[in-house]
């Protein structure tokens, strides 16, 4: 580790750190080497909720807006940047790549910076090139323009027993809810009647499976990209025998989400069940969404 490692603070004044319990359950300090990144971290919000922190290929940090007027909400205030000796500092595999912690209980700053615009320091990091600004709705192409990235996440801090997180998300992101509310019924695709093993499920056909270009599961044939044109579905590689029997199966039992779109049903019982035409059955559903 560097003999200095940068930590940011909305806050100024501080002659000793407090450890902080991490979403890891982990009582530590962040800090991170590189010094404009520590200064992405001079004011608190929401974390991933307002923003998303990454490093590009060139290893040039950015931040992005994930709603209109969010950085102006969060860093056009003062902001204190502090320097602390690395020794205790290290690097977890869990970890952001940029980032560090120390357990140690007793650390103290060596320096503090005051900055009393942090946004503006942040846009003379930028116009200096060590700094990404993407203003909404501008983003990387791996950030979705609705934010649906945040979901599986969220889904998987609450799972991971950080209670109140998908709460959170709701508290910002009101219209996720229909994605996180638990169905009570489910539609499964087989090629055989009546033949179950451990069964991927989706809420209602009308969602991922039936939503133009997400993927649907169909057993021994597993996942399966396709797209609509028309009254006609098409799938990549064209892997499909249509001549074949498909049977549609309406289920009810005990879920277990593992996905914005996706359940483990570890009890299932066959409400009905119907011959199909796969592909206008596709196509007629999706036509309803």
């Amino acid at each position: 580790m560097e003999n200095i490692v940068y930590h940011g603070s909305p806050n100024g004044g501080i002659k000793e750190f407090k450890l902080d319990e991490s979403t890891h359950r982990i009582k530590c300090l962040y800090a991170a080497e590189n010094k404009v990144i520590a200064m992405l971290f001079m004011a608190r919000g929401r974390g991933d909720l307002d923003t998303v922190i990454g490093m590009n290929d060139d290893g040039v940090p950015y931040i992005v807006e994930r709603r209109e007027g969010v950085l102006k909400e969060l860093y056009s205030r003062e902001g204190y940047l502090y320097t602390i000796d690395g020794s205790t500092f290290r690097h977890e595999d869990y970890l952001w790549s940029p980032e560090v912690i120390s357990t140690e209980p007793s650390l103290k700053p060596l320096d503090c910076t005051y900055y009393p615009n942090v946004l503006e320091a942040l846009e003379d990091e930028a116009r200096n090139g060590k700094l990404v600004i993407y203003e909404y709705p501008n983003r990387p192409k791996d950030v979705p323009l609705d934010n649906s990235d945040l979901i599986d996440k969220y889904i998987r801090f609450e799972e991971n027993g950080n209670r109140g997180a998908l709460d959170s998300l709701l508290s910002v992101y009101p219209e996720f809810k229909y994605k996180l509310e638990m169905p009570t019924e489910f539609y499964y695709i087989d090629r055989k009647r009546d033949s179950f093993g451990e069964i991927i499920a989706n809420d209602n056909l009308l969602d991922a499976f039936l939503r133009e270009g997400c993927p649907i599961f169909v057993r021994e044939a597993g996942w399966l990209n396709y797209s609509i044109v028309g009254s006609k579905i098409a799938f990549e590689k064209g892997s499909f025998n249509f001549d074949e029997d498909f049977y549609v199966y309406k289920l009810r039992g005990n879920a277990k989400r593992l996905s914005a779109h996706s359940f483990r049903l570890d009890k299932a019982q066959v409400i009905s069940s119907e011959r199909i035409d796969l592909s206008e059955y596709l196509v007629s559903k999706a036509r309803t969404k």
